[in-house]
């Protein structure tokens, strides 16, 4: 029971903070609806839709007069959102949700990009907030990149060789995109060499090329006249500038693979790994220098003891015998591991990675223990 000092003194609290600040206060976390706004490339030109956002508490009751900062993030050529006659920015613009809710309003721009997504974002503050929600739609009409890979080989290149890399543009069912518009870039390793589509040089700001008829955009990369002994040059694709939903990265590595490294290593402490748990682990090659290798073929293969779990990169299951995957951009690949429904009381699962299938020079290994 409350006391008359207590009682006045909560009638003091309230007369001093707005009612809305004490609302705000029982926001543990927000909810957007529609999420996705729409289905990716559903939306025609000119498009509106409304979005609702609720403050809610701990109880997922809607929380009255709490005050929500939201935001809006357009990628290139993207549309546009707006509470009211206030148009959202960048900047975070706060809202009082009087009865726990703020609706906005959508709208796709006349003409509608090829690619990216715009991003509406709640928050309980200007900065630094706590409570975050994100709402997106997306433009992309392509489902996913391929690229020629890779480029070469780590450390293959003569010195001024020239490779043309093709880059595809897919849609879900792995047919080609003729038309779709595609953002590249170009990062060098220090002394590296040039990428160019044409006569347009790539570099680290994106630029918009369109694929043709078969879904294509041929690159040249050219290695540098001088070959450093270490380091990456990297093409990037995306499909957008800004808020990009697809992106994809294809590099030449002018090290060779010279050690592996796994993270975690062991996969986790011994005997900590409860039935069924998935731990993914990073698996890096190097160069002498420390640099990641990209291009790089490394053979896994998986070693569970009686009544194990298993391991796979992607799809694709490890089992005793090795297979054969390729490193990415950035000279890694995901490895994922599971332990078994019914993990056995002892023994030790093992994933192990070498450079040729038969007499490797290059070897590291992975283990869980029971």
């Amino acid at each position: 029971m409350l006391t008359s000092t207590a009682l006045g003194g909560a009638f003091l609290l309230a007369s001093v903070i707005p009612g809305s600040a004490l609302a705000a206060g029982g926001v543990t976390h927000y909810v957007m609806a529609p999420s996705p706004i729409a289905p990716t490339a559903s939306l025609a030109a000119g498009t509106t839709k409304t979005v609702t956002v609720s403050a809610e508490d701990s109880t997922n009751a809607l929380v009255p007069g709490a005050i929500i900062y939201l935001s809006f993030s357009q990628t290139s050529s993207g549309g546009s959102a707006s509470v009211g006659t206030t148009a959202l920015s960048s900047t975070p613009v706060p809202f009082t949700a009087t009865t726990g809710q703020v609706s906005l309003t959508y709208k796709t721009p006349a003409v509608l990009p090829m690619g990216g997504k715009d991003i509406v974002k709640a928050a309980n503050s200007k900065s630094l907030a706590t409570i975050t929600a994100s709402d997106v739609y997306s433009f992309a009409k392509v489902a996913k990149y391929a690229f020629t890979d890779p480029i070469a080989a780590p450390g293959t290149l003569a010195a001024g060789a020239a490779v043309a890399v093709t880059l595809t543009s897919l849609n879900s069912a792995s047919v080609a995109v003729s038309g779709a518009v595609v953002y590249l870039s170009f990062v060098a390793a220090t002394g590296g060499g040039t990428a160019s589509v044409g006569a347009t040089a790539l570099s680290f700001a994106p630029v918009a090329f369109t694929s043709n008829v078969s879904g294509q955009i041929v690159i040249t990369y050219h290695a540098p006249a001088i070959l450093p002994t270490t380091g990456t040059d990297v093409i990037t694709a995306t499909d957008a500038a800004k808020n990009a939903t697809i992106t994809r990265s294809e590099g030449y590595s002018f090290g060779t693979p010279n050690s592996y490294a796994f993270s975690p290593s062991p996969i986790a402490a011994t005997g900590t790994l409860t039935a069924g748990k998935t731990v993914s682990i990073q698996f890096s090659v190097l160069d002498s220098s420390g640099h990641p290798v990209s291009g790089a073929t490394v053979w896994l293969n998986f070693t569970p003891t009686t009544k194990g779990g298993a391991a796979s990169v992607g799809a694709k299951a490890l089992s005793a015998t090795p297979a054969k995957f390729v490193t990415d951009s950035t000279g890694t690949m995901t490895v994922t591991y599971k332990t078994s429904a019914t993990p056995p009381l002892t023994g030790t699962d093992t994933i192990q990675a070498e450079n040729s299938k038969s007499a490797p020079t290059v070897t590291a290994a992975d283990a869980y223990t029971y």
